[in-house]
C-alpha cells in the first residue's frame, strides 16, 4: 500500500511512534514505483518513510488536504478535514486504511457471490475427474495475491 500526500500531512503521520523516515535511501536506489508514477502522472514523488509495508511518498503538487492511497492499482482519495486534525495520527491512519480494506472486501464478496458455483469445490483433483465445479484458489494464496489474481482474471 502506498500513501501519497504533501509534506504537511506527512509531518503529522511522522509523529506515529512506529514511523520510519527514509533518510534519502530512495534517492540512492532506483525506486520502480517512483519511476512508474512519474511516467503515468508526470509528477515527481519523493519517498518519505514507511510503517511496515505501508510506504509514504511526498508529492509537492498534491493539495494541502488531499491524501491518495494506492492499493493494488486502485486509487482512493481522502480529504484531511479539520475534524480529522482533532484525531490522533495513528487513529486517523488506521481508520482510512480500514475503510480501503473494507471497500476491497465488499467488492470481492460482491463479485464472488454473483458467480454461481465458482467457489464450491476445494478438491483440485475434481477438475481432472471432469467435475464442473472450480478449484477454490483462495485457500492457497494470501489476500493480496488473491486480489491480484482476481483482477488479472477479469481483464
Amino acid at each position: 500500500m502506498k500513501i501519497i500526500t504533501n509534506s504537511q500531512i506527512l509531518n503529522v503521520f511522522k509523529t506515529i511512534d512506529i514511523f520510519t523516515l527514509d533518510l534519502g535511501k530512495s534517492s540512492r536506489s532506483e525506486d520502480i514505483f517512483i519511476k512508474q508514477y512519474y511516467n503515468d502522472n508526470n509528477e515527481k514523488l519523493f519517498k518519505f518513510g514507511n510503517i511496515g509495508s505501508i510506504e509514504f511518498y511526498e508529492n509537492h503538487s498534491v493539495f494541502s488536504d488531499q491524501i491518495i492511497i494506492l492499493h493494488n492499482k486502485q486509487e482512493f482519495e481522502f480529504k484531511y478535514t479539520d475534524d480529522d486534525k482533532k484525531l490522533d495520527a495513528k487513529e486517523y491512519l488506521s481508520t482510512i486504511i480500514k475503510s480501503v480494506e473494507e471497500y476491497i472486501d465488499t467488492i470481492i464478496n460482491k463479485n464472488t457471490q454473483s458467480t454461481e458455483g465458482v467457489w464450491e469445490n476445494k478438491d483440485p483433483e475434481s477438475l481432472k475427474k471432469g467435475n464442473k465445479k472450480f478449484y477454490d484458489i483462495r485457500q492457497d494464496v494470501n489476500r493480496e495475491e488473491y486480489i491480484k489474481l482476481f483482477l488479472q482474471k477479469r481483464k
